[in-house]
């Protein structure tokens, strides 16, 4: 029995990851397709160059050269593949990143978006959901109640991953959670996708005004030039 047991543990992965590794909270070695994001914030992997992560990234973190080329290579395969993703977030969490810039990152590893970064990506996110570039939904947040503190990954019928993020003595601390259970999964992938159908996410229109809202509340702290994204639509075939 002991053999037996041993063979069968060394076949198993955490059930429950912590750990403020991001190499490992977000798996940044590996091969994927995702399907659907509900997350916080509206998936910002679509509008994050090179150019971008070099000028974010704390030059001074330990690894940042490694983090650097695995989050620049993660981005751009998740750019290829990912396009037809189903992403739903909180206008109350958006409205709360155009206060401070913040991300769901340790603060140690990257400088805080600027207020022209962080118009410029909102236009960007606006534009996309205007002309239907990607499928986008925020959530009626008197409805379906989303904190900063976690995202759902869904991508494939294999894996579920559920990251949580929070502070603790002011320290981000996450906490992966992989389901392998296929009837775990099929039920989140059904309730995934009956939201776009569901009175759990505001009509498009509404979600626009609101964007427009921000927009317009936030323009007036800077007057730059827009006409250059930070990601070229042009690289990424649209």
């Amino acid at each position: 029995y002991g053999d037996c047991f041993a063979e069968i543990f060394a076949a198993t992965s955490p059930f429950i990851l912590e750990s403020n590794d991001l190499f490992k909270v977000f798996d940044l070695d590996r091969n994927f397709k995702v399907e659907v994001i509900v997350e916080p914030l509206p998936c910002f992997a679509y509008y994050t160059d090179r150019a971008l992560l070099e000028a974010k990234l704390n030059k001074d973190f330990p690894y940042y050269e490694s983090l650097l080329e695995a989050v620049d290579r993660y981005y751009n395969y998740f750019r290829q593949v990912s396009r037809g993703m189903l992403n739903v977030f909180s206008l109350k969490n958006l409205r709360q990143f155009m206060m401070d810039g913040s991300l769901v990152y340790p603060e140690e590893i990257y400088h805080l978006l600027t207020p022209i970064e962080r118009l410029t990506v909102l236009k960007q996110i606006r534009d996309d959901l205007l002309y239907n570039r990607r499928i986008l939904f925020a959530l009626d947040d008197d409805k379906l109640f989303l904190n900063q503190a976690m995202e759902f990954i869904y991508e494939s019928t294999d894996c579920l991953r559920l990251i949580l993020h929070y502070k603790i003595n002011n320290k981000i601390v996450y906490k992966t959670i992989e389901l392998r259970e296929p009837g775990i999964i099929a039920a989140f992938a059904d309730f995934f996708s009956s939201l776009p159908n569901s009175n759990f996410v505001l009509p498009t229109e509404i979600t626009l005004a609101a964007m427009d809202a921000l927009i317009a509340e936030y323009e007036p702290i800077a007057t730059p030039d827009f006409t250059e994204s930070l990601v070229s639509l042009a690289s990424m075939g649209v």
